[in-house]
């Protein structure tokens, strides 16, 4: 046994590393200019709802909200942070 697919002599579950759960980042910004006029500057496309009630960045929150993954990790800018806060809410 190498340690990297089992721990204490037994597999691993699958979606965890180690005895811990995986921790999604998920990026959100950008300057809005390539599918403008839907994305602004101050709204970038992963915002906008685009494919139904929820935005992009909703939906990829959404898939990460299942067994094995911790909270993720959001990387954004200050300019978006209360986007960011509001979309998860």
């Amino acid at each position: 046994m190498d340690g990297s697919s089992y721990e204490d002599g037994q597999p691993l579950a699958a979606g965890r590393i180690g005895a811990g759960l995986i921790t999604p980042v998920l990026l959100a910004g950008g300057s809005g200019t390539r599918l403008w006029p839907v994305s602004r500057a101050r709204f970038p496309k992963q915002f906008v709802p685009l494919l139904g009630d929820e935005s992009l960045f909703q939906a990829a929150a959404r898939r990460f909200d299942a067994q094995g993954f911790a909270a993720p990790l959001i990387v954004t800018g200050e300019d978006f942070r209360f986007l960011v806060t509001e979309q998860l809410d």
